[in-house]
C-alpha cells in the first residue's frame, strides 16, 4: 500500500490519472480490495509458495473472468499452514504447503484450496491445486 499524503483536491483526479498509468489502482475492485496475502516465502523462512504473485494471479483471473461481479469476495493467501492470512476465513483461501505430485510418491509446492463462499455449491469443500511455480 501506498499512502500520499496533502494532495490538494483539484489535483487528485490528475494524481489518479498517473498512478493508473503507472499500474497503481487507487479505485481497485472489491474483490482486489478484499484480498490479503502473507510475506509468503519471498521474506519467511517457514512459506512454501509465493503468495504476493499467487494471490495477484488470481484476482487478474477473476476480474477478467467475472468483471460484473460485485458481491464481496475475500480471497486469501497463506504460504504455508500457520494462517497469517487467515485463509480458513475467507470466501476463497488458498494454503500454501506440499501436495501429491503426478509422479508416485513425489510432492511439490502447491497450495490447498478452500471455500466457505456463500454461493458455493458445498460450503466447506476442499481441493487440492496444481502446483505453483
Amino acid at each position: 500500500k501506498l499512502v500520499l499524503l496533502d494532495v490538494a483536491p483539484e489535483r487528485v483526479e490528475a494524481l489518479v490519472d498517473a498512478l493508473a498509468g503507472l499500474g497503481l489502482q487507487v479505485r481497485p475492485t472489491g474483490i482486489r480490495h478484499a484480498t490479503m496475502a502473507c510475506t509468503g516465502i519471498e521474506f519467511c523462512k517457514l512459506a512454501i509458495v509465493n503468495t504476493k504473485d499467487t494471490a495477484r494471479t488470481l484476482i487478474e483471473a477473476i476480474e477478467v473472468r467475472r468483471p460484473e461481479l460485485a458481491t464481496p469476495l475475500a480471497v486469501h493467501v497463506n504460504g504455508c499452514p500457520n494462517s497469517c492470512a487467515r485463509f480458513q476465513v475467507a470466501d476463497i483461501g488458498l494454503k500454501g504447503m506440499l501436495v501429491p505430485d503426478a509422479a508416485p510418491g513425489r510432492r511439490s509446492r502447491g497450495s490447498r484450496c478452500t471455500s466457505e463462499a456463500r454461493w458455493a455449491t458445498t460450503p466447506g469443500s476442499a481441493a487440492s491445486c496444481a502446483p505453483s511455480r
